[in-house]
């Protein structure tokens, strides 16, 4: 599931590639590369709980993607 809005900037008519090259080209790189766009990512603040509340559940949490293995019983 891909969220958009205030916790990540992108639009979804933005690709993630995209935003991360308007982030790279805001922070004074012209014509950012792959390792570049890829730094970007790491740098970037992640959402956090405190400032992400969902508008239907307010017990929900931000959790951190294990993967699926743990899911799948692997």
């Amino acid at each position: 599931m891909r969220l958009y809005g205030a916790s990540c900037g992108a639009t979804p008519e933005e690709s993630y590639r995209d935003f991360l090259t308007t982030l790279a080209q805001v922070s004074g790189i012209e014509t950012p590369t792959h390792a570049d766009r890829a730094w970007m990512d790491r740098q970037r603040k992640k959402g956090s709980n405190g400032d992400w509340t969902h508008p239907h559940d307010p017990d929900a949490k931000i959790t951190k993607d294990e993967g699926w293995a743990h899911a799948l019983g692997a």
